[in-house]
């Protein structure tokens, strides 16, 4: 294990402010203990964390930054980079985001890493209503940060593209907590970079999953509110962009998985709607699609996702369900 820094004694020679700043004097030891004990090695890069942040607030970014570095190379040596607790990987992160540079490059590296953080936030947190809004909070902070940079950068599919990705995470985590309308709200601000990106390269099969699945995710929040005409408005969008990107891969399962969710859903909108003779239609379709799934699929554990929901609309409908074991003997 590499040795660790020891925190600097500070001098008295920086300028008016020094006087008002804290001294560090540790014992001349304090690195090799650190070194031999983990939570002393913790507890030292907090230290170097809440220096770098008295540093900073008295215009000093070079001293900021380098105790910010000394805390990452701490963390790293007892590998919470990685393989720490969710709370000790979240230090991490907290190091990392305040360490960057301001710079495009690291600005998207920001966003990935706020990301990340509310990941780790949303494990911890279990039942903890607190951490579960703290978690939101990073989210919409890294989605806050990507759409910017998209507004900045309206031609740059890879800007648009990560903007839309983190407006999805944020969607989700609203889902988890019932937060539907306001999911709803992000999902449409998603579908309208998402649509930036397929104005810029129409073909590209990448921008027209991506279409097809937010379409997806709007067509079944909208059918839980049980808005059947706006859901099936969402799910046709998404049906026409998925049915183009099979044109180009008949095979490609991310694909294949996102359109059989849509014509599941189609199926339970048209019956809501009272239109059973093309409920019955897409069903079929829908079982079809999911058949096509298991055969290519054949290992994964879940070779079509929410199958439950088709099966329960093929015993609604009357619609022999093609995908049950029975169905084959």
């Amino acid at each position: 294990m590499p040795s660790l820094p020891s925190p600097p004694a500070r001098s008295t020679k920086r300028g008016a402010h020094s006087s008002a700043r804290p001294r560090c004097a540790p014992s001349p030891n304090l690195s090799e203990d650190a070194a031999r004990d983990r939570g002393l090695s913790r507890g030292l890069a907090q230290s170097y964390y809440r220096l770098s942040g008295i540093e900073k607030r008295l215009g000093d970014a070079r001293a900021a930054v380098a105790h910010l570095h000394s805390a990452l190379a701490i963390l790293r040596s007892i590998g919470d980079d990685c393989c720490g607790p969710p709370l000790q990987r979240k230090r991490y992160i907290d190091c990392l985001i305040a360490a960057g540079p301001e710079n495009n490059g690291w600005r998207h590296a920001r966003v990935q890493l706020a990301s990340l953080r509310s990941r780790v936030l949303r494990d911890l947190a279990g039942k903890n209503e607190r951490l579960t809004l703290q978690a939101i909070d990073a989210q919409r902070q890294a989605y806050a940060m990507a759409r910017d940079s998209a507004a900045a950068n309206p031609r740059d599919i890879d800007v648009l593209d990560l903007a839309a990705t983190m407006a999805g995470r944020l969607a989700n985590r609203l889902i988890n907590l019932q937060r539907t309308e306001e999911s709803l709200a992000i999902q449409r601000e998603a579908a309208a970079l998402i649509d930036q990106m397929v104005a810029i390269d129409p073909a590209n099969r990448r921008n027209l999953y991506l279409r097809a699945k937010v379409n997806l995710l709007m067509g079944y929040n909208l059918s839980q509110l049980a808005r059947w005409r706006p859901s099936q408005e969402a799910l046709l969008q998404g049906e026409e962009s998925g049915c183009r990107a099979l044109a180009q891969d008949p095979d490609d399962v991310r694909v294949l998985q996102t359109q059989n969710g849509i014509l599941m859903f189609l199926t339970r909108v048209e019956r809501n709607l009272g239109h059973l003779e093309v409920a019955r239609g897409r069903c079929r379709q829908a079982l079809a699609s999911a058949q096509k799934l298991i055969h290519l699929s054949q290992q994964a554990q879940e070779p079509v996702t929410m199958i439950a929901v088709l099966h329960e609309e093929a015993r609604l409908l009357g619609v022999p369900d093609t995908t049950l074991p029975t169905s084959h003997e």
